[in-house]
């Protein structure tokens, strides 16, 4: 599967990476909007949010650098229709305006909270 992984903590993209590339995943990993954009190059399998890419996003101050803002950028038919999504973020405002825009744009997404489950769930999938 090609995966790509919108993240910026060091801790998080070491756990996916665990989960997923021994598990024989492709994975792109940015850690900021515009990294996410410069590497962007569809199709993916599975597409992994974080909002808040940088700690003062947890205050509100957000400047253009969230996965919310992220989203917006993606183009409406960029994906294909079965591309998974899913948010990842423990900030529960961010993830569900990124659910919502996405949604809007026709992408299939779901809301899972980084954690345990996530990457037992992620371990598990095919490649």
């Amino acid at each position: 599967m090609r995966i790509f992984i919108l993240e910026d903590d060091s801790t998080r993209i070491m756990k996916f990476a665990d989960a997923l590339l021994h598990a024989g995943h492709h994975v792109d990993v940015a850690s900021s909007v515009e990294k996410a954009k410069e590497m962007w190059s569809p199709p993916y399998d599975l597409v992994l949010l974080d909002h808040d890419l940088r700690e003062e996003h947890y205050a509100g101050n957000g400047d253009g650098q969230t996965g919310h803002h992220f989203a917006k950028w993606l183009p409406d038919e960029e994906q294909p229709p079965s591309t998974a999504v899913i948010v990842h973020s423990l900030n529960p405002d961010g993830a569900w305006n990124i659910l919502h825009t996405l949604e809007d744009k026709g992408y299939q997404v779901q809301r899972a909270p980084f954690g345990t489950i996530l990457l037992q769930w992620l371990s598990r999938r095919p490649r």
